[in-house]
C-alpha cells in the first residue's frame, strides 16, 4: 500500500509546481490609473525578468455592483522588435491601455494580472492556455508566409504564365476567403495578394521582367517565413 503522507506530499508539490507555471511573476503591475470618461485604464508594467519580453497577456477583472467580468489583453511585439530595441526590455516600464468591457459604467474594482509572458530567448512562463493563444497567432503568421511562398513558386513553375505574380495574387485572394484558412492569417493573405497585384502592375509600367521581380520577392518572403517560424517556436514551461 502506498504511503498516504508521501502521496499527499507529492500532490502538494505537483500543485505548487503548477501554480508557479501559471504565474507570470517577472512582469509586475506597478500602477493602474482609471479613466472612466474614456472607458479605459492605463496599466503601468515593469519587466523584472532580466530578459527581453516579446509578448504577454494580461487578465483584466472588472467588478460592477458586485458582478465581476474578466477578459484578456495581449501585446505581441513581433520578431523584428527585439533587434530594433522596441520590445519590452529588462528593467523597462511600459504603459498598456486597457479598455472597459462595460462602457459608460465606472468599475468598483479593477484587477490586472499578467498570466503569460514570452521572452526573446524563446522561453515562456504563465498559463498554458494563454501562452497557447499567443503561439497560435505566431504560427498562423508563419504558416501564411510559407503558404505565400508555395503559391508564388507554383505560379513561377508555370512556364506559359506571362503574369505569374498576378496568378499567385488570385490564388492568395481566394485562400483568404476560406473561413478557416487552415489557421493562417487571412488578413496577411489578402495583403500579400494586393502586393503581388501591385508588383505585376509595376513590372508592366517599368517594362521590367515580372518573373524576375517575383523570384526576387519569393526569396525575401522565404527569409521572413524563417524568422516568423523561429519566433513561433516557444519552449513552454514544464
Amino acid at each position: 500500500m502506498a504511503d498516504t503522507k508521501s502521496t499527499i506530499k507529492l500532490i502538494c508539490l505537483l500543485f505548487a509546481a503548477g501554480a508557479l507555471h501559471a504565474a507570470a511573476q517577472n512582469l509586475v503591475v506597478q500602477d493602474i490609473k482609471t479613466d472612466p470618461t474614456n472607458h479605459k485604464s492605463i496599466v503601468t508594467l515593469r519587466n523584472d525578468s532580466g530578459r527581453t519580453i516579446t509578448g504577454f497577456t494580461l487578465s483584466v477583472s472588472e467588478t460592477y455592483s458586485g458582478i465581476t467580468t474578466t477578459h484578456e489583453v495581449t501585446e505581441d511585439y513581433g520578431p523584428y522588435a527585439f533587434e530594433q530595441g522596441k520590445a519590452f526590455n529588462s528593467g523597462e516600464e511600459k504603459q498598456e491601455t486597457v479598455f472597459s468591457e462595460q462602457p459608460g459604467m465606472k468599475a468598483d474594482k479593477i484587477k490586472v494580472k499578467p498570466i503569460a509572458v514570452i521572452y526573446s530567448d524563446s522561453s515562456a512562463e504563465g498559463k498554458d492556455d494563454a501562452l497557447g493563444r499567443i503561439i497560435t497567432v505566431r504560427k498562423g503568421m508563419a504558416a501564411s508566409l510559407e503558404h505565400s511562398v508555395k503559391a508564388m513558386e507554383s505560379a513561377l513553375a508555370d512556364a506559359n504564365e506571362t503574369h505569374p505574380a498576378l496568378k499567385a495574387a488570385k490564388q492568395l485572394d481566394a485562400d483568404s476567403r476560406i473561413k478557416d484558412a487552415k489557421g493562417m492569417d487571412r488578413e496577411y493573405l489578402r495583403n500579400s495578394s494586393e502586393r503581388l497585384k501591385a508588383l505585376s502592375q509595376d513590372s508592366g509600367a517599368a517594362g521590367s521582367d515580372e518573373r524576375k521581380m517575383l523570384a526576387d520577392h519569393v526569396e525575401k518572403v522565404k527569409q521572413e517565413a524563417g524568422i516568423y517560424s523561429s519566433y513561433a517556436n516557444i519552449r513552454r514551461p514544464q
